[in-house]
């Protein structure tokens, strides 16, 4: 049984097809924070505009920063995930069993919490509550991404061979 597979004739199929996209959803928040770790947005930004106290943002409360920077970060990671998720057409290939639907929902809860407490931390003047969540979080941080980690290759393990007929060679024109 695959990920997108309707249940339309099952007792209680609304049930199942609010999981399913709590599965989905899951993968796609679970594969957006990984590749937004991944990718060098925050370090272009810091160097482009001086940092949290360079010339752009030393008017401002670092938590903006914080915020641009989260945001910049994450959502060209989810343009690529999106964008690759419907090239490989993942939803309709996945099986059900390999979803791993609670390594993602801890993992992602885990980050959201940090990024959630770090922004609001940033706002206490000082930089003292700041800098202990980054120093404590590092710890959670580091079992959601190996979380994160084998549910990514749980899903990529999962993921059934594309069919013949929408083969990516079969898709080039002559």
């Amino acid at each position: 049984m695959r990920l997108s597979d309707n249940n339309e004739g099952e007792k209680g199929s609304g049930m199942n097809e609010a999981f399913t996209k709590f599965k989905v959803v899951n993968i796609y928040i679970g594969l957006i924070l990984v590749l937004g770790m991944l990718l060098p947005v925050g370090l272009l930004i810091n160097a482009t505009f001086g940092g949290m106290y360079g010339p752009m943002f030393r008017n401002f409360n670092p938590a903006v920063f914080h915020l641009v920077i989260l945001s910049c970060s994450y959502i060209i990671a989810g343009i690529i995930v999106h964008i690759t998720i419907k090239k490989m057409d993942l939803l309709e290939r996945l099986h059900v069993y390999y979803a791993s639907t609670s390594l993602f929902a801890i993992g992602n809860a885990i980050i959201i919490l940090f990024l959630i407490i770090r922004v609001f931390a940033s706002t206490i003047p000082g930089g003292g509550p700041a800098y202990a969540v980054s120093m404590y979080g590092a710890y959670p941080l580091a079992l959601a991404k190996i979380l994160l980690y084998i549910a990514i290759v749980r899903v990529l393990v999962g993921i059934e061979p594309r069919p013949a007929e929408k083969s990516l060679e079969n898709t080039v024109p002559n």
